[in-house]
Formats: structure tokens, sequence, C-alpha cells
């Protein structure tokens, strides 16, 4: 299947119940990877994936923790308007406009895909070196430093959002990469950014694998 046809503007704007996003959401991610063509296809970005995996996960994770039972719907956004996603009641009415953000390192981000690509295996935590290049050789980790940088990312995030003057209405949602948190993260965690100053009128901090969300 032609990656390109995977997901259409159509599709990626069909308004959706907890439910139905969650469906969608994992057919479509088995999809893509179901061929090389496909995840290569993610990997570069291309198309509506970006948007899949930038905004439409964080946007399906926030759904699950603060939606769950819910009959609110969904209505992504594909084009190049204000909101990248709302939330509509039964009658199709907006309750909320939101923007999304993907708190990551987008130079360390693509590198590694880089080097995933030509080696197929990287490792998901390390840094580039001066010459852009990831070690192979597997590396020891700080748990805590990791959490603090991380922190770091959804600051400049929320910044970057916040700067672009959005209506006060818009609530602002920022996904990052959960994985290595463990519950007994959350006090230190949301010390680090539980009072980040932002323009928005509500500020969702979510990890995108469900271990950590905030409020």
């Amino acid at each position: 299947m032609d990656p390109a046809a995977i997901i259409t503007v159509e599709d990626y704007e069909r308004p959706r119940t907890l439910d139905q996003f969650s469906a969608w959401w994992i057919s479509t991610y088995g999809l893509f990877g179901a061929t090389r063509a496909g995840v290569l296809y993610v990997r570069e970005g291309k198309g509506l994936s970006k948007k899949f995996h930038d905004e439409a996960h964080p946007m399906l994770a926030f759904m699950r923790h603060y939606y769950s039972g819910s009959d609110v719907v969904c209505k992504l956004s594909a084009g190049t308007g204000k909101a990248d996603a709302q939330l509509l009641d039964t009658s199709g009415a907006v309750i909320r406009n939101f923007q999304i953000a993907t708190a990551v390192d987008g130079y360390t981000e693509a590198m590694r895909r880089k080097q995933l690509t030509r080696v197929g295996h990287v490792d998901a935590l390390a840094k580039p070196d001066k010459d852009g290049v990831i070690p192979e050789e597997l590396l020891m980790h700080n748990h805590h430093s990791l959490i603090r940088e991380m922190a770091g990312h959804i600051a400049k995030a929320v910044e970057k959002k916040s700067a672009k003057g959005y209506d006060k209405d818009f609530a602002l949602i920022v996904g990052f990469g959960d994985g290595i948190f463990d519950a007994e993260d959350l006090p230190a965690f949301k010390a680090l950014v539980g009072h980040l100053n932002h323009s928005f009128a509500e500020l969702y901090i979510v990890g995108i694998h469900g271990r950590i969300a905030l409020p």
C-alpha cells in the first residue's frame, strides 16, 4: 500500500469518539509499520504522518486520560488553521479549541532517525557527538538527569507556543515521551513543570505512554 494513501485529509479530520479515535490510531500505526516504505515515510515525516505522531498521538493520550467514558467527540485538523484539534459535544458545539506541541530535541531526534535508517538500531536516549553521530554501544543514562532534560524540552515547547499569541480560549496540550517515568517521579516532575507561565486558557502536559499527565 502506498504510504501516502494511508491517511487522507478526510480520514484525518473525521470526528471520532475516544473508542473510535483509539481504534483508528492503532490501525493506522499498524499500516505504517507493515512495510519498510511505510516506516521510512513516517521516519521522514512525510504527508500527514508527522501530524499523526506529533498531534494526533498526544491528543489521543489526552482524551484517554481526561475523557475516558465520555461521549465527547474529537475532530483533528489537517490544515493550517489555528486549532490543531477540537472537542465537540453531542450536538456538535465546540467545547474547546486546542493547540498541540510535542516536547523533543529536534536535532537529536533527526540524528537518531538517520542512524536508525542507516544501521537499523539506535539508543533512544543517546546524544549525538560533535559530528552528529549517535554512539552505537549501549550507554548508561542518569534517570533524574533525563527527567530534568525532558522538563526543559516541555518548558521550551510551552514558551514557543505562548509566544505565537493564540486566542485566550485555546488550551495547549504538550505531549512527551514518558516511557522512562515511574510513579515516584511525579512529585519531582511536577515541581519542574507544574507552574510554567503560558498564555493559554489551560495547559495539559501529557505523556504519550499514559504514565504521566499534569494537571
